[in-house]
């Protein structure tokens, strides 16, 4: 479909087809509401799929266990730690979710991961707070606002505590800092346990505002990492 240096918009699958879809646009298009009628559950759910499907998730689990306790051992056990997750809303609304799925996201991964992600007592950061679902194509069949209060209601489960950050930059759109500030009031109100909203540019006033309603600013603060060492000086040969 391209070669190794092409940029997205020069490889087939952008090109236009005769009926003015492109490749991308027509898969998607397979994947309408209609597309349960047209394409019954054993199209996408057959045993052998299932079976690399669980085991691709598991290990990504298993690394993602190792990696969350050799942090917690190297940063010890007072540091807050965050494990970042991104919200994959994409196809959510379809019974096969396979966006999810292709990205290793199985089944009731969100209660995994969270399980996971207590042992060490490690916070979830999900994406995608600002993300709505009638801003998003149709066809796309996204449901990103019900993906992040399904990831803070496996969070609540888990006894883990639950921070979010935006995808996207988003701060000049007005209907987007509110839909964060939703997520976040919504999260607190069902008692999820907020750490923080992670907004990537904290010195803009909305940003500070949704870390107010997420609860950024109230409590103890973690203490800080101490800082490297500085690095030797080049080793000149005579």
């Amino acid at each position: 479909l391209g070669e190794y240096s092409d940029a997205p918009d020069d490889t087939k699958f952008w090109t236009k087809l005769p009926n003015q879809f492109t490749i991308k646009e027509y898969l998607l298009s397979l994947l309408q509401a209609s597309a349960p009628t047209k394409y019954p559950p054993e199209h996408f759910s057959h045993p052998s799929g299932e079976a690399f499907l669980a085991w691709y998730s598991n290990r990504l689990i298993e690394h993602g266990d190792k990696v969350m306790g050799i942090a917690r051992g190297v940063f010890g056990p007072t540091m807050r730690l965050a494990a970042k997750v991104s919200g994959i809303h994409w196809l959510r609304a379809h019974p096969s979710h396979a966006a999810e799925e292709t990205a290793g996201y199985h089944a009731n991964y969100l209660d995994r991961v969270c399980a996971m992600l207590a042992k060490t007592k490690s916070v979830l950061d999900f994406t995608c707070f600002e993300m709505r679902a009638h801003s998003q194509p149709s066809f796309a069949l996204c449901q990103p606002e019900l993906l992040v209060q399904s990831a803070a209601e496996a969070a609540h489960r888990a006894g883990v505590e639950f921070a979010g950050e935006n995808a996207l930059f988003c701060w000049t759109d007005e209907g987007q800092i509110e839909q964060i500030e939703a997520q976040c009031e919504l999260a607190v109100r069902g008692g999820v346990s907020m750490a923080g909203f992670m907004a990537p540019h904290p010195w803009v006033g909305a940003a500070s505002s949704a870390g107010a309603v997420c609860g950024e600013h109230e409590g103890p603060q973690p203490p800080q990492a101490e800082p490297l060492p500085p690095l030797p000086p080049p080793h000149r040969h005579p």
